[in-house]
């Protein structure tokens, strides 16, 4: 059977070790964050260092998933009064 990218890449997530892989998950670099959030390099740095959010390296270049930035912009939320 011939298996196309696409058809690898639209299965559901599958585990691998202790670590689920979701292929379908987005991701985003450092500076797609800065832009958005209007940060500093140094911040988002202090942010990894801290562990306020997650990231990955390849080849030295640093990526984060779309859904980790949400669910801190969401922990982030100040209820008006």
């Amino acid at each position: 059977e011939v298996r196309t990218m696409n058809n690898i890449t639209d299965q559901r997530p599958e585990k691998r070790g202790n670590h689920q892989v979701d292929h379908q998950e987005s991701w985003i670099d450092k500076q797609d964050i800065l832009i958005r959030l209007h940060i500093s390099s140094r911040t988002l740095q202090r942010w990894r260092s801290e562990g306020i959010i997650p990231f990955t390296k390849v080849r030295g270049k640093i990526y984060y998933k779309e859904s980790d930035l949400k669910i801190l912009l969401n922990k982030s939320i100040i209820k008006s009064k």
